[in-house]
């Protein structure tokens, strides 16, 4: 698991066990981006910081799916800022309010995928995942779970429980050390839920768990174009600059 920064941030703690990272990665600089871009022809990855970064600047709860490939167990995130496009070729989404902001996102072509991006909004929460991941069966957010039953006192906790819907034997280890997080992050962190929902998909549970959390937003990173759980990272994106996130383990 990672809980961890972005690229003005630092890591507070890392620790890996049995193929699964566990991070918290904290802002030293917990201000928002001044502004949001987005390339004309983003990578996948430059698709998904366009959104986090969206979500920081707005406060505004998102859920995000995207396609990025495989990822190394034991690779950070990746927090780069996007970079200019030649030419300059790249949107100004800061004026913009979510809902333009969204459709904007939507429209563009994202370089690693064959089919676009779509948005739908869940209550106070915004939903993006590419428009062929829509009822799709293998796809692990539209499994439908007969009843989840959270009761939690911090975010990796969540974290781990969700993961245990695919997984029931999934183990963040990293919970045996707590503490790890600057002081201005554990009332974010170590943020009590409890949570009671029968016969939702996992989407709908994560985006439960971002409403009542109420600072921070959700990110699948799908590791193969069907959108399996095999090799996904699931994160936790602070709209303070924080982040937990972990892989799905490698059985």
């Amino acid at each position: 698991m990672r809980i961890g920064g972005r690229p003005r941030g630092t890591c507070a703690a890392v620790a890996a066990c049995c193929g699964v990272i566990v991070a918290v990665v904290a802002a030293q600089q917990p201000a928002p981006p001044h502004r949001v871009y987005l390339e004309a022809a983003p990578t996948a990855r430059g698709f998904a910081t366009a959104l986090e970064n969206l979500s920081i600047a707005r406060r505004a709860a998102l859920g995000i799916e995207v396609v990025t490939g495989p990822t190394s167990p034991n690779a950070p995130r990746d927090q780069t800022s996007l970079p200019h496009a030649p030419g300059g070729a790249r949107y100004d989404l800061t004026p913009l309010a979510i809902g333009p902001a969204l459709a904007k996102l939507s429209d563009v072509k994202v370089a690693s995928l064959v089919s676009a991006y779509g948005w739908q909004r869940d209550g106070d929460v915004y939903d993006v995942a590419p428009v062929r991941f829509a009822d799709k069966a293998g796809v692990a957010l539209n499994r439908r779970v007969a009843a989840f039953d959270l009761t939690v006192k911090s975010v990796p906790e969540a974290l781990q429980d969700v993961h245990r819907i695919f997984d029931p034997k999934f183990v963040l280890r990293a919970l045996a050390h707590p503490g790890h997080e600057p002081e201005r992050l554990r009332p974010l962190i170590e943020r009590p839920m409890e949570i009671r929902r029968s016969g939702a998909t996992v989407r709908d549970i994560l985006n439960e768990i971002v409403r009542q959390h109420g600072a921070m937003s959700w990110m699948v990173e799908y590791a193969d174009a069907g959108g399996s759980y095999r090799g996904m990272r699931l994160s936790f994106l602070g709209f303070d600059g924080w982040v937990v996130s972990t892989l799905a383990k490698v059985h």
